[in-house]
C-alpha cells in the first residue's frame, strides 16, 4: 500500500464472488462504514441503481482481462447517492480493482479528509505476490493524471505508467532500461543522483511521499516543462524500488506568470494614479491598508494599521457620520460607495481625501468583503473653493455693474426729459416767437417772397426741435400713458419707413403701469422699429402686449428678411449693439428678451417682463455671461 501514500482517490478490491476484500480509507470515509463491516459485503450494495449492469461488467473484465470504466450512483455516508466514475481493472485470482475516477471534493467528501490506507491484512500476501502488486500499481497509476515511474537500485526505469507516456510523449518500451535522469534537465542530474543514492542508503520506508522538488523535465521533442517531483522508497528490501511521481506544472507556472504580470501592471497603474488601497473583511471585521495609503496620511503602514479600528478619530468632526451613511447605503445596494471627507494626518493636519469602494456578496446577497481606494484631493478641493470664492466675487461685481447700468439709464432718461423740456420750453418758444414776429413784418414788408422763405426755414427747424424732444422723452408717455405713446410711435415710424403697422394692446386693469416698466416697453418697441426700418426691408410690423399673471409679454413681428439673411454692412455692428442694449434694458427690470425668426418671415422680438420691476437674478446674470 505504500505506493498510494498521499493519494485521496477511493480504491476497493473484490474477490471472484464480487465481495469486498480490501478498501482504502477514502472509501471507508465516503460510505461511512468501518472496514471490518465492509469486508465480505457484496459491492453491489454500495450502488443505488444499475446493480445488474455492474455485475455484468465485473464478469466481462474477468473474462477479457481488460479494464473498463463505468459511472454509478454510489451511496455516501449520509444515505445519498452521487454519480461517480469507476475504473474496473483485473487482478490475479479473478479479483478486481475498482478505482474512483472523481476527486473527493466532487464526490461530496470533506476536503483533505481522505487518506489512503497504510496497511491492510492483505499486505503480506501482496508483498509475496509481485504480479499482484504490479497490477495494483498499474491500476492506480493509470487512474491518475500524475506520471508514475518506478526505478531500480541502479537508477534504471523499470515501469513507466500510461500517464507518464502522455506527459513526456515517450513510449514505455523505449524508456524502460534508461537512467531516470534522461527525463530531466541536465542542470538537475547531480542533485537528483545524490538524492537517489541518499534514499537508497537510508532504507527508510516510513518516509512519506510528501517532499516535492521543483525540476525541469524533458519531453520527447527536448522541450523543457516545469514539474513537481516526489520520491519514495517502496517494496521489500531484497527488491527495493524508488517510486517517482511527476506532476506537470506547466499550466500552474503559466498561471503564476500571468498573475505576476497582472500584479505588476496593477502596481504600475496604482502608482500612476497615486492612490492607496484598503480592504475590509466584514465577516471578521479586519481592515487592511496599503503602504501608499499610509504614506498619503504621513504614517507607516504598521502605525496606520493600529489606528484603523478607530476610524472616527482619523476624520474631521462630522465627517464620520457622512462616511457611515454612505457605507450603509452602499451595503444596502442603494448606491456606489464614494465619499469625500477630511482625514487627519500624522502631523494633525486635515486633508481632503476621496474614498471609493466596491463590495462582494455571497449567494444570500449579504456583503462579505469590500475593497477600494483612497485618493488625496486636497489641492483640488482648495482650488475649487478658491474658484467658488472668485466666482462669488465676480457675481458680486456683476451685480454692482448691473446696478450702475440701471442707475445710468435712469440718469439718461432724466437727462433726456430735461433736454426735451428745454427744447420744448426754451428753444421751441423762441422759434415760435420769431415766426410770429416774422409774420407781422411780412404784412408791412414788400419783400414777401424773401420773408416767406425764412418763415419756411423756421417752421422746419421748429418741427425738427419738436421731433428731437419727442425722441428724447415723449411727453405723451407721461401724460397719456403707454398705449397712446406706442400708437403715436407706430404712426410716426410708419410714415417715415413706409410701413403698415398693427398694435394689439390688451387692457391692463389698473390705470397705469410702473414708470420704469413703461419706459422699458416703449424703448424696446422704439429700438425694434428702428431695426426693422434700417435692416429688414419689411412692409408690415405687428406689435402686441399681453398682460397675464403678474407679467407682461411684448412681441414685435415683421415680414422682412429675418435673422441671418441681411447683407453684411457697416450697420450690422450697430444693429448688434442695439440688440445687446435691448437685452440689457430687459434684464435690468428682471425680464428676459429673445430674438428669433418669426412666423411672418421676418424677425420676432419677444420679451417677458415682470409687472413690478426688480433686480436681475443670479441665474439671469450667469446666462447673460
Amino acid at each position: 500500500m505504500a505506493v498510494i501514500d498521499g493519494m485521496a482517490g477511493m480504491i476497493l478490491c473484490v474477490d471472484a464472488a464480487d465481495r469486498i476484500t480490501l478498501a482504502n480509507r477514502a472509501l471507508v470515509d465516503y460510505v461511512g462504514t468501518p472496514l471490518a463491516r465492509l469486508k465480505g459485503k457484496p459491492v453491489q450494495e454500495l450502488i443505488e441503481a444499475g446493480r445488474d449492469v455492474l455485475s455484468e461488467q465485473l464478469q466481462q473484465v474477468r473474462d477479457s482481462r481488460e479494464s473498463r470504466r463505468l459511472q454509478l450512483q454510489t451511496y455516501n455516508a449520509g444515505g445519498l447517492s452521487r454519480l461517480i466514475s469507476w475504473q474496473i481493472s483485473p487482478a490475479p485470482d479473478q479479483q478486481l480493482w475498482l478505482l474512483a475516477q472523481q476527486s473527493p471534493q466532487s464526490a461530496g467528501l470533506p476536503p483533505g479528509g481522505l487518506v489512503a490506507a497504510s496497511s491492510t491484512p492483505e499486505k503480506d500476501r501482496r508483498t509475496q505476490d509481485f504480479a499482484f502488486e504490479r497490477s495494483y500499481f498499474e491500476a492506480i497509476s493509470d487512474a491518475s493524471s500524475d506520471a508514475f515511474i518506478s526505478v531500480d537500485q541502479q537508477g534504471k526505469i523499470v515501469l513507466f505508467s500510461m500517464s507518464a507516456e502522455m506527459m513526456f510523449g515517450r513510449n514505455a518500451e523505449r524508456v524502460v532500461g534508461q537512467h531516470f535522469t534522461t527525463l530531466m534537465a541536465e542542470t538537475h542530474w547531480a542533485y537528483l543522483q545524490e538524492r537517489f543514492e541518499q534514499l537508497l542508503a537510508e532504507r527508510d520506508f516510513r518516509v512519506p511521499c510528501n517532499a516535492r522538488e521543483h525540476v525541469d523535465c524533458l519531453r520527447v521533442n527536448m522541450d523543457l516543462f516545469p514539474a513537481e517531483l516526489a520520491i519514495k522508497l517502496v517494496g521489500p528490501e531484497d527488491s527495493m524500488r524508488v517510486l517517482m511521481v511527476v506532476k506537470d506544472r506547466s499550466a500552474q507556472v503559466a498561471a503564476e506568470r500571468l498573475l505576476a504580470k497582472v500584479e505588476t501592471r496593477y502596481g504600475m497603474v496604482m502608482r500612476a494614479t497615486n492612490e492607496g488601497i484598503w480592504e475590509w473583511d466584514l465577516t471578521s471585521g479586519a481592515v487592511s491598508v496599503s503602504i501608499r495609503l499610509a504614506q498619503l496620511l504621513g504614517y507607516s503602514q504598521s502605525e496606520l494599521q493600529d489606528r484603523v479600528s478607530r476610524i472616527p478619530e482619523l476624520l474631521a468632526p462630522g465627517d464620520w457620520a457622512r462616511m457611515r451613511s454612505a457605507l450603509i447605503a452602499h451595503l444596502k445596494g442603494q448606491q456606489n460607495f464614494e465619499v469625500e471627507v477630511q482625514a487627519r494626518t500624522w502631523s494633525g493636519e486635515l486633508r481632503w481625501v476621496r474614498f471609493r469602494g466596491r463590495s462582494s456578496r455571497n449567494d444570500m446577497g449579504r456583503t462579505q468583503w469590500m475593497a477600494g481606494s483612497m485618493a488625496d484631493i486636497h489641492d483640488r478641493v482648495l482650488a475649487e473653493q478658491a474658484l467658488k470664492e472668485e466666482e462669488a466675487y465676480l457675481e458680486e461685481m456683476a451685480l454692482e455693474l448691473r446696478r450702475l447700468s440701471h442707475r445710468l439709464l435712469e440718469v439718461q432718461e432724466q437727462e433726456r426729459g430735461h433736454i426735451a423740456r428745454e427744447l420744448h420750453d426754451e428753444v421751441g418758444q423762441s422759434l415760435t416767437a420769431a415766426i410770429i414776429n416774422l409774420q407781422s413784418e411780412m404784412q408791412a414788408d414788400t419783400s414777401f417772397a424773401y420773408a416767406n422763405e425764412h418763415l419756411q426755414q423756421l417752421n422746419t427747424i421748429l418741427c425738427q426741435v419738436r421731433d428731437m424732444a419727442l425722441d428724447l422723452r415723449p411727453s405723451m408717455l407721461d401724460d397719456l400713458g403707454l398705449e397712446s405713446a406706442l400708437q403715436w410711435l407706430l404712426d410716426r415710424q410708419a410714415s417715415a419707413g413706409q410701413l403698415r403697422t398693427y398694435l394689439n394692446f390688451t387692457r391692463f386693469p389698473n390705470e397705469r403701469l410702473h414708470h420704469d416698466l413703461e419706459i422699458t416697453l416703449y424703448r424696446l418697441v422704439q429700438e425694434a422699429l428702428t431695426n426693422v426700418i434700417k435692416h429688414s426691408g419689411a412692409e408690415r410690423v405687428w406689435v402686441s402686449l399681453v398682460f397675464d399673471e403678474g407679467q407682461v409679454q411684448l412681441c414685435v413681428d415683421d415680414d422682412g428678411c429675418g435673422l441671418g439673411k441681411q447683407p453684411h454692412t457697416a450697420a450690422d455692428a450697430r444693429q448688434h449693439f442695439g440688440m445687446a442694449g435691448m437685452r440689457e434694458r430687459s434684464m435690468l427690470v428682471g425680464g428676459e428678451l429673445e430674438f428669433s425668426n418669426g412666423p411672418k418671415g421676418g424677425v420676432r422680438v419677444f420679451a417677458t417682463l415682470p409687472m413690478e420691476p426688480q433686480a436681475p437674478s443670479m441665474e439671469a446674470l450667469r446666462a447673460r455671461s
